[in-house]
């Protein structure tokens, strides 16, 4: 069976935040969170939870799919039973 794993693309963050014309701490402040945490983000060093995710796409105007980096394909076959 293979499974499809949509891949987080938070340049696309960093996209539209720039295009707003807003910093990293307005948008930290603007949804609960730290500056650092909106750069992590950013630079796909992690991943935000849905709630904070919802605020910032609220905040920048960012459709689902935007954030969207790709899809990968997870196969729970084992490689030796073919």
């Amino acid at each position: 069976m293979v499974e499809e794993t949509i891949v987080f693309d938070g340049s696309a963050i960093k996209q539209a935040r720039q295009e707003a014309n807003i910093s990293q701490q307005e948008v930290a402040k603007c949804v609960g969170l730290s500056r650092q945490a909106i750069s992590k983000f950013e630079n796909n060093e992690c991943e935000p939870t849905a709630t904070p995710l919802l605020r910032i796409m609220r905040l920048l105007r960012i459709a689902p799919q935007r954030l969207e980096g790709g899809r990968e394909n997870n196969s729970s076959q084992d490689a030796t039973n073919g």
